[in-house]
């Protein structure tokens, strides 16, 4: 249902948060099917929660495009309205989406291999620390949104170089590698499973930065808490 056109951009906005919201929903389901390690693995891609769950985010995306390509014949009640932006939030959503997906799908193609033990090994550790920076970026943006607030000003997301981003969990896995880069034949180099592995860890690497680029796009739209920012630079 098309809401009235006095409602739209307030939809989309609405719809957004709603969507990031379940990213994050989705992203904890796929870290935990890494993590979990039962005695008879299921699939998660197969599942139906799984697949309902990015059946209800793509199409919300779809009607997010419907009701920003609206927008238009609205009346500028409330002044300049950044379509660029909120065209490039969706954009990025879409790929978000897709990332997490494919995250699940190369996690069953690692299914009672030694290198999913490999990653789950490497994120142990640290999933206190990097899985909690990529669900409370979720939270936290989606929040945002949804009430229009100023974002805090301090990286929500941890960035490349901080120990819990990408230079940390990727110099863990690069040391993981390199103690068992000896051991490699080339027969395991030619298993789906390693391809498998090295996609997982372009996929996710690519998710933060999408997940930049997202914080980055609020950023722009609800502004930063200046009066917190005018606090830590006291």
């Amino acid at each position: 249902m098309i809401p009235w056109p006095h409602t739209g951009r307030v939809e989309v906005r609405h719809r957004l948060a709603r969507t990031i919201s379940n990213l994050g929903i989705l992203y904890s389901m796929t870290v935990s099917s890494l993590l979990k390690t039962p005695h008879k693995p299921v699939p998660l891609i197969t599942t139906r929660s799984f697949r309902k769950l990015v059946t209800r985010i793509n199409r919300s995306i779809v009607t997010e495009r419907l009701l920003l390509s609206r927008t238009i014949y609205e009346p500028p009640l409330r002044g300049y309205f950044p379509m660029e932006d909120y065209k490039m939030m969706i954009d990025i959503v879409e790929h978000l989406v897709n990332l997490i997906n494919g995250l699940e799908y190369t996690l069953h193609g690692l299914n009672g291999t030694e290198w999913k033990t490999d990653l789950a090994g490497v994120l142990t550790p640290s999933k206190c620390h990097y899985i909690t920076h990529i669900l409370t970026s979720f939270h936290i943006l989606s929040t945002a949104l949804e009430n229009g607030i100023p974002l805090p000003p301090y990286n929500i997301v941890a960035s490349g170089d901080t120990k819990f981003g990408k230079v940390g969990l990727g110099s863990r896995i690069s040391h993981k590698i390199s103690r068992s880069a000896s051991e490699l034949t080339k027969i395991d180099l030619e298993t789906q499973a390693y391809a498998c592995y090295c996609a997982y860890l372009i996929k996710t690497s690519h998710l933060t930065n999408e997940l930049l680029k997202l914080v980055r796009v609020v950023k722009r739209l609800v502004g930063v808490n200046r009066y917190v920012k005018e606090l830590c630079d006291f």
